[in-house]
């Protein structure tokens, strides 16, 4: 039986044991392409070497081609900006693959599965990963795997497939990312709605689905509420209304609150790129100026790396430095130990720490960047970031 011929028997077997795979399987382009290790996907093709499908049983090609929907329902194909593409590759596998044996998929000896990442994301997994190797040769295969010969490089192994993980590579998707993002989801939403007809949805899958699903509210605008808020005409005691004074009547009079400073401590041991530092310094910039309050950087992995000051009005250049490990306690502890009295405290890190300081007198917003969507500080507001 050759490769086409498996791919479509595997494809019917999906429609009448799994619907929800099916519907998203059944509308993806399939590609032969011996260049490819193994299988691939980006999103809307799913690209096959023909002697590695031959090398599997129907049920096989049907759990590696659920393997690649899975790629695609958890958008890893446009979360992996920014990440190393081998270590990515091989966290998504030990996100999903529990998913599916647990769904009774039957998947490649090869699979990557390690039951201490069962229930974790793909961003959790990938910072417990060791860090990737680099090799002469541009190095690593498919999933994370040293070799010789990266996807499209022409180079083939004598046997695709037979490493560890070494089957069904996610790729990063070509497309406009936020367009690509909502042509999924609308995928999604329309095969899960066949399978819950046909009363056939895990209960885990759904779940799944519904956190991929869920609306997002913009951080620009949790953002600028969070710092406009804190800037609130109130009445204040601090200065007595003097038209009340020469009757002895200490009354408070309606004023702005003292502007203060706005601090930004920016976690530079993770992926900060251009891309969030550039927005989040355009929304900085704006709210400082509005409201004529000086802004104090500070930089940290495991300490303090460097600082900025930008008074109200000044062009916001932020000039990350750092790369270590991770401690949320050193920017807390120099606002501390320089006596600033910060109006607030925004946070910008992607939340793969649990060092906390002490829980300070001034309110802090926390910004999420980098694919958790789960992090829950002793103290503080939360935002998500979503790239």
């Amino acid at each position: 039986m050759n490769a086409e011929t498996m791919l479509r028997s595997a494809r019917k077997s999906l429609l009448l044991s799994q619907p929800f795979f099916a519907s998203l399987a059944l509308q993806m382009k399939y590609v032969s392409d011996k260049e490819v290790d193994t299988m691939a996907i980006d999103g809307k093709h799913i690209f096959y070497n023909p002697e590695f499908v031959t090398t599997l049983s129907i049920p096989e090609v049907a759990g590696v081609i659920a393997h690649e929907i899975m790629h695609i329902t958890n958008l890893h194909h446009l979360r992996g900006k920014g990440k190393d593409h081998d270590t990515w590759n091989k966290a998504c596998d030990y996100a999903i693959n529990p998913i599916l044996l647990d769904a009774n998929f039957q998947l490649p000896e090869s699979r990557l599965y390690d039951k201490a990442f069962a229930g974790k994301t793909a961003e959790e997994i990938f910072h417990l990963l060791p860090a990737p190797i680099n090799t002469p040769n541009g190095g690593e295969d498919n999933d994370g795997n040293q070799s010789n010969n990266t996807p499209g490089s022409g180079q083939q192994q004598s046997k695709p497939g037979n490493e560890p993980g070494n089957f069904g590579e996610v790729m990063q998707s070509p497309d406009d990312t936020k367009q690509a993002e909502a042509d999924i989801k609308q995928m999604i939403l329309d095969a899960a709605t066949i399978a819950k007809a046909q009363g056939n949805l895990p209960e885990g899958l759904e779940r799944l689905i519904q956190k991929v699903l869920a609306p997002h509210v913009a951080w620009e605008e949790v953002f600028a509420r969070f710092l406009t808020e804190l800037s609130k005409d109130d009445y204040s005691f601090k200065h007595p209304n003097p038209r009340f004074t020469h009757l002895r009547l200490f009354m408070p009079v309606l004023r702005n609150q003292d502007p203060g400073k706005i601090v930004l401590i920016i976690d530079t041991s993770g992926s900060v790129n251009d891309e969030i530092l550039a927005t989040t310094a355009a929304e900085l910039e704006y709210i400082t100026g509005f409201y004529k309050q000086d802004l104090q950087v500070i930089y940290v992995d495991t300490a303090v790396t460097n600082t900025q000051i930008f008074e109200p009005g000044e062009p916001v250049k932020l000039e990350a430095k750092g790369g270590g490990g991770t401690s949320f306690v050193p920017g807390f502890t120099y606002i501390d130990e320089n006596e600033i009295e910060p109006v607030a405290v925004i946070y910008l890190t992607d939340g793969y720490c649990d060092e906390f300081p002490t829980l300070p007198d001034y309110p802090v917003l926390w910004m999420i960047y980098g694919g958790l969507d789960e992090f829950e500080p002793p103290f503080g507001e939360v935002v998500f970031i979503q790239q």
